[in-house]
C-alpha cells in the first residue's frame, strides 16, 4: 500500500520547529470520492478538483481518475475521438469507464455519433454497465448496442422507435438488462412481428414462475415518465410475475395514450390498454410500487384519483411486505401546501383500498383464530418521500399521519425525510439512477388486527401511547 500523505506544518512562531502530519491513505480516497455526485451539476463544479488531486501522487492519481470517468458524457464527434484516444494512451482508464451518456442534436441525423459509438468502443469497456440516450429518432439501436452485453441499465429519453418490436429487439440484444427508465419514449407503430410484441396477445404465466419474458428475460425493474400508456402498459405485461419494481407518473399523460401516427388504439388493443390503464393484475412479484405524484395531479384531481385507484385495485402482490410509495416528481414544483392538499386527498383512497383488499380476503381458520395472516402473509407498507429542511420534519410527520390513519393506527406507515430545500418553481432535473432499494433498515414486524380486536384496542386506546409515525426508513 502507498505510503500515508505527509505535510509539513511549520509554526509562525519558530520556524525552526515543524512536524509531519501524516494522513492515512484512505482518509484522503474517502474525501477524494465526496467529489464524486450522482447529479451532473455537482460534478461537473468539482472536475477542476478532481482533476488537481490527480497530479498530487500515485494513489491520489488513480482514486482521482476512477471519479473523473466513471461517468462519460458524449455530445458530439469531437468528444468520442478525443476520449477514443485518451483510453488508447492510457488503457488502464478504460476499466474506470462505467457510465456512459450520449446526448446532443445530432443523432438523428446522418453526423450522429450514436453508429460510431459500437464501432469506436466495442470491446474497450469492459465495465460499462449503463448507458443513458437522449433525443434519438427512428434508429436502429438494436444493432448499435448489441455489443455491449454487459449493460445492465439503460435510459432513454426523447426517443422514438419505428415500432414497439423493434423496441423489444434492442431490449432483447442485451442479456444482461435488469433496469430500464423511460422518459418521453414513442413508438410509430404499435405491436410488431418480434416475439411478445404483438399488443393484443397476453402472456401465459405458468403458477410455478417458470415460465420467462418473451424478451429481455432478466429485466425487472421499469421506471416511466411521459410514455405512451399502451407501450407502458405492455411492457408491464411482458415482466409479469418477474417485475420487482416499478415506478410510474401520475397522473399519465393525457395525450400519450394514442402512437406517434395517431392510430385508433381502440381498433388494435384490448379494452382496457385502449382506456389508458396500467394493468398490474400478473404482477405478483412486484414488491415495490413507486408513484411519483406530479403538478398536474391538481389540475384533474378526479381523472387523477381515479388512475390511481385503478392502479392499486389491479396490484396483487405475493411478497410479504410490499411497498406503496408516494413522492413528489420534482419536489421544487410543489410548494408544502399544494403537496399536502394531494396528500389529504390521496388519503381516504388508500385507506379505503387497504381495508378492502385485505378485509375480503381475510381467511379466518375454523377454530376461529382471526390472527392468521392475510393475503398468504402480504403486509401492504406505505412510505412517504419528503424534501425539506430539517425543522420541518415534525410538521410533515404531523401532516403525514394525518392523512393516512389506517396505516398509522396499523404501524405500516413511513417516512423516508430527506433535508433538501422545498420551494415552488421548477428545479433542474437529474440524471436518473436506478438502485436497488435497501430494506433492511426496516426492522420492525407489524401484525394485522382483526376487527374485534380493533374495537377492544379502541375502548383501551386513552391508557395506550399513541401510535409513531415511522421515519427510520431510508428508501434512497
Amino acid at each position: 500500500m502507498d505510503e500515508p500523505f505527509e505535510v509539513d506544518v511549520g509554526s509562525d512562531m519558530e520556524e525552526s520547529t515543524q512536524s509531519t502530519l501524516h494522513i492515512p491513505t484512505e482518509l484522503c480516497e474517502s474525501i477524494i470520492d465526496m467529489l464524486y455526485s450522482g447529479n451532473a451539476s455537482d460534478t461537473f463544479e468539482d472536475m477542476s478538483t478532481l482533476r488537481s488531486c490527480s497530479l498530487v501522487c500515485r494513489s491520489w492519481r488513480v482514486r482521482a481518475q476512477r471519479m473523473l470517468f466513471y461517468k462519460v458524457q458524449l455530445s458530439d464527434g469531437v468528444s468520442l475521438r478525443r476520449l477514443s484516444a485518451i483510453l488508447d494512451t492510457g488503457q488502464h482508464l478504460r476499466g474506470y469507464v462505467h457510465e456512459v451518456v450520449l446526448v446532443g442534436h445530432f443523432l438523428q441525423t446522418t453526423a450522429s455519433i450514436l453508429p460510431l459509438f459500437p464501432v469506436v468502443f466495442s470491446g474497450k469497456l469492459p465495465n460499462l454497465y449503463q448507458l443513458d440516450i437522449g433525443s434519438l429518432q427512428e434508429s436502429d439501436m438494436a444493432w448499435f448496442l448489441s455489443s455491449f452485453t454487459g449493460i445492465s441499465h439503460i435510459l432513454l429519453y426523447s426517443t422514438t422507435f419505428r415500432s414497439f418490436s423493434e423496441f423489444a429487439r434492442m431490449l432483447h440484444g442485451l442479456p444482461n438488462l435488469e433496469n430500464l427508465a423511460c422518459s418521453f419514449v414513442r413508438w410509430l407503430t404499435p405491436g410488431g412481428s418480434y416475439p411478445g410484441t404483438d399488443i393484443t396477445s397476453e402472456p401465459e404465466w405458468l403458477p410455478d414462475g417458470r415460465t420467462l419474458p418473451p424478451f429481455a428475460p432478466k429485466l425487472r425493474r421499469l421506471w416511466f415518465r411521459g410514455i405512451a400508456t399502451y407501450g407502458a402498459d405492455k411492457l408491464v405485461r411482458t415482466r409479469g410475475p418477474h417485475l420487482t419494481w416499478l415506478s410510474l407518473g401520475v397522473p399519465l399523460p393525457a395525450n400519450s395514450d394514442e402512437p406517434a401516427h395517431g392510430q385508433d388504439m381502440s381498433t388494435v388493443v384490448s379494452s382496457s390498454i385502449a382506456e389508458g390503464k396500467i394493468d398490474l393484475s400478473s404482477c405478483s412479484g412486484l414488491r415495490t410500487l413507486d408513484i411519483s405524484l406530479t403538478p398536474e395531479f391538481s389540475k384533474d384531481p378526479e381523472r387523477s384519483l381515479d388512475e390511481f385507484r385503478s392502479i392499486l385495485t389491479s396490484w396483487k402482490p405475493r411478497h410479504p411486505k410490499p411497498f406503496l410509495e408516494l413522492k413528489p416528481f420534482g419536489h421544487t414544483r410543489f410548494t408544502r401546501e399544494t403537496f399536502t392538499e394531494i396528500l389529504y386527498a390521496l388519503g381516504p383512497v388508500v385507506d379505503t383500498w387497504l381495508r378492502t383488499v385485505e378485509e375480503l380476503s381475510l381467511d379466518v381458520p375454523a377454530d376461529g383464530d382471526p390472527s392468521r395472516d392475510t393475503l398468504h402473509g402480504v403486509k401492504y407498507q406505505l412510505a412517504v418521500e419528503i424534501h425539506d429542511w430539517e425543522a420541518e420534519r415534525e410538521w410533515w410527520s404531523d401532516h403525514i399521519a394525518s392523512c393516512f390513519p389506517t396505516w398509522l393506527r396499523l404501524g405500516r406507515l413511513h417516512m423516508d425525510f430527506s433535508t433538501r430545500k422545498w420551494t415552488s418553481g421548477c428545479g433542474n432535473a437529474k440524471t436518473v439512477n436506478i438502485n436497488d432499494l435497501d430494506l433492511t433498515a426496516l426492522n420492525k414486524q407489524w401484525e394485522w388486527k382483526a376487527e374485534e380486536e380493533e374495537e377492544e384496542e379502541a375502548s383501551t386506546s386513552q391508557s395506550q401511547p399513541e401510535p409513531e409515525l415511522d421515519t427510520s426508513l431510508d428508501l434512497r
